[in-house]
Formats: structure tokens, C-alpha cells, sequence
């Protein structure tokens, strides 16, 4: 009788720790968040507006780079024009070089600013559709006139309130449908914000 007591004794007393120690973990789990809790998230959720923060206005461009197959370098220039909603339009005018062919072409562009939680870092894609004109072993009597489709993408840094610096990389395919060619370019420049 005596061991039946110890027993039933040693049974409530892990049973009342067994219950305690569940409510510790429930209150862990379900509680509601501190405020701090609930700032962090909001700050982490929160995106970066590219417009909201420095208002829509025409971005002049220019930059050099790399002309990736064939090997060569380029230079780019493009103004963007606010359209509405972090959509700005505008040409891009590049020319590249290599020892195999010449490539000069002009597009006009759409290009999205896409949210960030760094306001100074600003991603960016475009697309656009214009002329190439390819000049094949640089002897300018066989130059070929294609009809150009740029994709492109990258990032920009923004070093002042009206200036950044940028690196992005675009592929230009041009096609006279009977014809293609195809080249990327990657291109670090600095952009000017006009107003």
C-alpha cells in the first residue's frame, strides 16, 4: 500500500511537470507577436519604390562595355522616358566593334524598374524592338539590315539624388526571316537623372 502511494506520488509529480512544460511550449508557439516582432516584419515586407522615392523623370544613359560573341567592345546611349508606374520608354542607340563585324543598332524600349528592399540599389528589365545594321568583316560593301529584338537586364546604384551607376547585359537577335544573327552585350555606364 505504502509503494502504491510512492508510485501514485511520483506519477503526479511528472504529470504536473509533463503539463507544465507543454504550457511553455503552447505559449512559445501561439503567442502574439511583440511589437518588435511585428516592426521587423513590416520593414521586411515593406519594398522599395523607385518612383515614390525620386519621382519620374527622364534618365539619360551612357555606357561602354563588351561585346560578347564575337568578341569586341561596345557603346550605348539611351534616354528613358517616365510612362507611368515605374514604366519608362525611350531609344537605345549602341555600336559594337569586333575584328570579325561591325553592329550598330537602334531600339526603342520598354523598361520596368522593379521593387527593392536597398533604395540604392534599383533593378531593372527592358525590352525593345528596332534595326540592326551588321557589317561583316568590317569592309562596309556587305552591311545587312535586320529587324532587332533587345531583352536586357541589370542593376543600378544610385551614387547621388540625380546620378547612378549601372551594369547591364542585353541580347540583341536581329532577323531578316531568312537570316539571323545574334550578340550580347554587357555594359557598365552611368545614368543622369535630367531633372
Amino acid at each position: 500500500m505504502k509503494l502504491r502511494k510512492i508510485l501514485f506520488f511520483i506519477l503526479l509529480i511528472f504529470c504536473v511537470n509533463n503539463i507544465a512544460i507543454t504550457k511553455e511550449v503552447d505559449e512559445e508557439y501561439n503567442s502574439t507577436p511583440s511589437n518588435d516582432t511585428k516592426i521587423s516584419e513590416t520593414k521586411k515586407n515593406k519594398k522599395f519604390n523607385y518612383n515614390e522615392s525620386y519621382g519620374p523623370t527622364p534618365i539619360f544613359s551612357i555606357g561602354g562595355g563588351f561585346l560578347i560573341n564575337p568578341g569586341g567592345y561596345n557603346i550605348d546611349t539611351k534616354l528613358d522616358i517616365p510612362y507611368k508606374d515605374n514604366l519608362y520608354i525611350g531609344p537605345h542607340v549602341y555600336y559594337g566593334s569586333s575584328s570579325d563585324e561591325t553592329n550598330f543598332g537602334l531600339t526603342g524600349n520598354i523598361k520596368k524598374v522593379l521593387e527593392s528592399e536597398d533604395p540604392k540599389l534599383i533593378p531593372s528589365v527592358e525590352i525593345g524592338a528596332g534595326i540592326l545594321v551588321n557589317d561583316e568583316d568590317n569592309n562596309n560593301d556587305d552591311n545587312s539590315s535586320y529587324f532587332l529584338i533587345q531583352i536586357g537586364g541589370g542593376f543600378d546604384r544610385v551614387i547621388s539624388d540625380n546620378m547612378s551607376f549601372g551594369i547591364h547585359l542585353y541580347n540583341n537577335y536581329g532577323t531578316d526571316f531568312d537570316d539571323s544573327t545574334n550578340h550580347l552585350t554587357l555594359v557598365a555606364g552611368i545614368q543622369i537623372r535630367l531633372y
